[in-house]
């Protein structure tokens, strides 16, 4: 079981590609031992996560080896109906783990990306080059999608929405700065429902360097007093801080 420990590990701190993360969801729903040694970290975990995080696997060790083989059969059985269910479950399972204890920005950050940002919704019918980048962003291809993005956003055309959307793939792939220029660009565009602000906000509070925090606080500020996109989540955070 302990050889699978770092690669559950991983996932439950978001650290697998969105390929990887499929792959593991399909694995859980087909492979009962691999359900076991997840079930058996999820059981375990009351017992560490209170723990600092480099001590977390040293714990977790010391759990299992405490636990008798003879106990650990039924595991499964037990923690199944939560485990089957990938779709619902999995994204409990990662609240609990990711964002639960304080809160913070950058958790904030990191639970909006998680929530609101895994998929961007496609126009169903519609074939063009903005629809291709969705398609491979929504496909974990984030680098392909960026390029498409990109060159819309050279050629004018859907040049407001290429722009955002280059920006949040920008964001995935943590390349932070360039996601900083792109949603400044984007507040000076003429979009009805504008997020430039807020994304940018967002994109601070993940990069969550030194001034980062001070910075972001000032645009949600800007975004709540002006009633621009998402003044309503930008409230509910600063409310949290």
């Amino acid at each position: 079981m302990l050889e699978h420990l770092g690669y559950i590990d991983s996932y439950f701190n978001k650290e697998l590609s969105a390929e990887e993360r499929r792959i593991f969801d399909q694995r859980i729903e087909q492979d009962p031992a691999f359900a076991e040694e997840v079930a058996f970290y999820l059981n375990a975990f009351d017992s560490v996560k209170a723990e600092l995080a480099s001590q977390k696997k040293a714990r977790f060790r010391e759990i299992y080896q405490e636990i008798r083989p003879a106990q650990r059969p039924g595991l499964v059985r037990r923690f199944w109906p939560y485990v089957s269910a990938a779709a619902v479950t999995i994204a409990l399972i990662f609240r609990f783990i990711v964002f639960g204890g304080g809160v913070t920005p950058l958790k904030l950050a990191e639970e909006y990306i998680h929530d609101k940002l895994d998929l961007i919704h496609p126009v169903m019918g519609n074939t063009d080059t903005l629809e291709l980048g969705k398609k491979l962003y929504n496909e974990g291809k984030y680098n392909e999608a960026l390029t498409l993005f990109e060159k819309l956003v050279e050629s004018n055309n859907s040049k407001d929405l290429a722009i955002e959307y280059a920006g949040i793939v920008s964001l995935r792939l943590e390349q932070y700065d360039k996601a900083i220029r792109y949603f400044t660009q984007l507040e000076n565009t003429r979009l009805k429902v504008n997020p430039g602000k807020f994304y940018h906000a967002l994109t601070l509070m993940k990069r969550n360097l030194p001034g980062d925090e001070v910075e972001a606080k000032k645009l949600l500020e800007d975004v709540i007093n002006d009633k621009l996109a998402r003044s309503d989540i930008a409230k509910e955070w600063l409310d949290k801080w």
